[in-house]
């Protein structure tokens, strides 16, 4: 009798203890269940967050192509007309009809690029070297002011997105001269060295603060071209030296990899 008693207390002190391991397992099982739910729950807002700052990225990218891109070649539409209106010689009215109509060209073409990929024409193709010369003589033609150009030897090459950006950010301080700082001529130098690139652009207009802060509307060219700069890991300068504006966009081969 005692031994079944015996036998009886250690089966409770057996079930209790099987109660009491069940019901700590319970609780390891559901605290875990709530760890990791919680966890689904952090990534999942992570990837919310992630993909809401992409979309402001590609709205903010998409506005700056705009901006630099299609606007620029609008200016130039602007221009031309204004010149067309402005002569009576036929044969002078017969060019510059043709260079609307290759503008005109030149601005379907960047809408089209910047829906694939955001890459102007000639960009994927050809040197900077080679961009930016196309665009010189480009804007040598369409307006009055002389711009002259200097550039050595390249020594080495950029990806696609970098030339881009070289591209967008010149295209935005001639635009800048050309409607506002009353210049006469652009003096635009390319220097190589073995690790680093240097664009220099001048202007003989008037002096302007290039750090100075501007409203939104009227900074996004201003604000464009230093991100697009940051992007690069380039340098953006501007100093007014001998009566003469100067933009100078540097980058170290090194740092930019």
């Amino acid at each position: 009798m005692r031994d079944c008693l015996q036998l009886f207390v250690l089966f409770e002190y057996e079930i209790r203890l099987f109660i009491l391991v069940a019901f700590f397992l319970v609780l390891v099982i559901g605290y875990f269940n709530v760890l990791n739910k919680f966890k689904t729950k952090q990534k999942r807002d992570k990837c919310i967050i992630d993909n809401s700052l992409l979309v402001y990225r590609e709205r903010e990218r998409i506005a700056n192509e705009l901006h630099d891109g299609v606007c620029s070649d609008l200016v130039s539409l602007l221009n031309l007309l204004a010149s067309f209106e402005l002569t009576k010689d036929l044969k002078m009215r017969d060019m510059i009809i043709k260079n609307l109509q290759l503008e005109l060209k030149q601005c379907y073409d960047n809408v089209l690029h910047i829906s694939y990929g955001l890459l102007p024409p000639l960009i994927s193709d050809n040197s900077i070297n080679c961009i930016l010369q196309n665009y010189v003589l480009k804007v040598s033609k369409l307006n009055k002011i002389r711009v002259s150009m200097k550039i050595m030897e390249q020594t080495f090459f950029f990806s696609e997105s970098v030339k881009l950006e070289i591209y967008r950010i010149t295209q935005e301080v001639v635009q800048n001269i050309i409607k506002h700082s009353n210049a006469t001529t652009i003096g635009v130098r390319i220097v190589w060295y073995s690790q680093k690139f240097t664009l220099f652009i001048s202007d003989n207009g008037m002096k302007y603060n290039f750090n100075l802060c501007f409203t939104a509307q009227e900074g996004l060219g201003l604000k464009s071209m230093i991100l697009r700069a940051k992007r690069i890991k380039a340098i953006l300068t501007h100093e007014f030296v001998k009566e003469q504006n100067i933009v100078c966009l540097s980058i170290n081969r090194e740092k930019y990899g």
